[in-house]
């Protein structure tokens, strides 16, 4: 018997030798989930960064913010031991704070620009005091 094609013989020779491995790439360990997580325990849901703990109002510090001062008022007094006191009338309080590097203190007085507007903001020894102004009356928003 004479081949006629002898592609038809070449070629599982030729489709095997593709599955031949040259050699083994190295492995590399995965990272223990401890070293990924200790990271992210200072991330806020919106993804910016505190300091374990605030020590001192002129401890630096950076934030990038968009939403609520009360929000944002609650987590900055957990973090430097202070108590979050609101009075009034809560009303939505939109602030944005992009910043690298800046005092805490300067952040509060960064806050209180953007709601001056409808709340004042007093840091006292052992608190934070949002005190919502009342609303104009005959003026409609």
């Amino acid at each position: 018997m004479k081949l006629r094609h002898p592609f038809w013989l070449a070629a599982p020779l030729l489709l095997l030798a593709g599955c031949h491995s040259t050699g083994k790439a190295p492995v590399t360990s995965p990272r223990p989930v401890t070293a990924i997580s200790i990271p992210l325990n200072n991330l806020t849901p919106e993804g910016w960064q505190f300091p374990g703990r605030i020590t001192a109002n002129s401890q630096r510090l950076s934030v990038d913010w968009d939403g609520d001062a009360a929000e944002l008022l609650s987590q900055l007094a957990h973090r430097r031991g202070l108590t979050l006191r609101m009075t009034g009338v809560r009303l939505p309080l939109p602030v944005t704070i992009h910043e690298q590097n800046i005092t805490f203190e300067t952040l509060l007085r960064l806050v209180q620009v953007q709601i001056n507007w409808r709340a004042s903001l007093v840091q006292t020894a052992t608190s934070l005091e949002v005190t919502f102004l009342p609303p104009l009356k005959g003026v409609s928003s």
